[in-house]
């Protein structure tokens, strides 16, 4: 009984709790809970709101940096640039280039280098061969005028003037040339050390100079022909000797005297001359008219002599007689008489 019992509360339980579990009742709405208060914000309606800024990009800050200063490569060998060099031409003999030669000499610009300029160079290098042009070796000087040739010696009289001539064919007579022909002498007794006497710069006729003789001249003459550039094109094969000869000095001639018959005669008359000369091989005697042109020469006369001269009868004016000591003395006195000649008068008829 008392079990039975116990399972009807059982069950009247369990038909409880599915009631309970059917009926949907409105759960019980939670307190509300008080929110924070907010400060209202308020605007100035006199002034509108700032706009929104739109950030702009900022360009990044250029940096320069300076070049690294240049340094001389002189660690390396040496090489000094000669005509017709390039700095490519260098850069190749020296199995480099162009670009690390500038490199190495600090070169602002690679296409400019100078003869003469000193380079550095990877590896030792030689110069370019240049070969220089044939030198013709021809001919000899000639000299004139010469006292006598003793053999190979052209004896010259001193403090005097001669010619001296080359002819070499093909660089001489060349209108235009722009070469030159350079004379030399060298003295006996200083080896071979020739000493420049005179250059002919117009070949256009020929090389030749004119050259006073020095007392003391002995010795061999030469000569080169130079191009503008100062290459020689041209020497002579064999020197041309010379030497000087010391002769007694000829004294000077004297005139003693010299006149004349009369100072003043008719034309058609005659003039009676004298004279006495010293120191002389002989005796010369002009005449010259009064348009100074000379009628007539005397020569070989004696030292002491006379002459006489017929005026011509249609001549008036001064007639002039000029007398001239013949002598191999380099000074030569000379002396002159002036003879006027008048026209006779006219007797204004034939006489009866």
């Amino acid at each position: 009984m008392r079990l039975f019992a116990t399972v009807i509360v059982i069950a009247v339980c369990a038909l409880t709790s599915a009631c309970n579990i059917s009926i949907q009742r409105d759960p019980t709405p939670p307190p509300a809970t008080a929110l924070p208060s907010q400060t209202p914000i308020i605007f100035n309606t006199d002034t509108p709101p700032a706009p929104t800024t739109t950030p702009t990009s900022i360009p990044p800050t250029t940096v320069i940096i300076p070049p690294t200063a240049c340094v001389l490569r002189t660690d390396l060998p040496t090489y000094t640039v000669v005509v017709g060099d390039t700095l490519a031409s260098v850069a190749r003999r020296a199995n480099s280039t162009a670009n690390d030669l500038a490199r190495y000499n600090c070169l602002a610009n690679p296409n400019v280098i100078t003869v003469g300029q000193v380079l550095r160079v990877p590896y030792p290098i030689l110069p370019p061969t240049i070969t220089p042009p044939s030198v013709q070796v021809i001919g000899a000087v000639s000299v004139a005028p010469v006292l006598r040739v003793d053999g190979d010696v052209n004896v010259l009289v001193p403090d005097g003037t001669v010619t001296l001539t080359w002819n070499v064919a093909g660089l001489t007579n060349i209108p235009g040339s722009t070469a030159r022909m350079q004379f030399y002498v060298t003295p006996s007794g200083t080896g071979t050390t020739p000493v420049l006497i005179g250059t002919d710069t117009n070949l256009a006729d020929g090389g030749a100079i004119t050259w006073h003789v020095p007392n003391s001249a002995l010795g061999w003459l030469t000569a080169q022909i130079v191009s503008a550039d100062f290459v020689v094109l041209a020497r002579t094969a064999t020197p041309t000797r010379i030497a000087v000869e010391w002769q007694t000095p000829v004294p000077s001639p004297v005139i003693v005297s010299f006149t004349a018959s009369d100072a003043s005669v008719n034309a058609g008359e005659s003039v009676t001359l004298n004279w006495e000369v010293t120191n002389a091989d002989g005796v010369s005697i002009r005449v010259i008219n009064p348009n100074g042109s000379e009628v007539v020469r005397y020569n070989d006369l004696a030292l002491s002599s006379s002459l006489t001269y017929d005026v011509p009868s249609t001549l008036s004016g001064t007639l002039t007689f000029r007398l001239v000591p013949q002598s191999a003395s380099t000074n030569i006195p000379t002396q002159q008489i002036a003879v006027t000649v008048v026209l006779p008068p006219d007797d204004g008829g034939d006489d009866l």
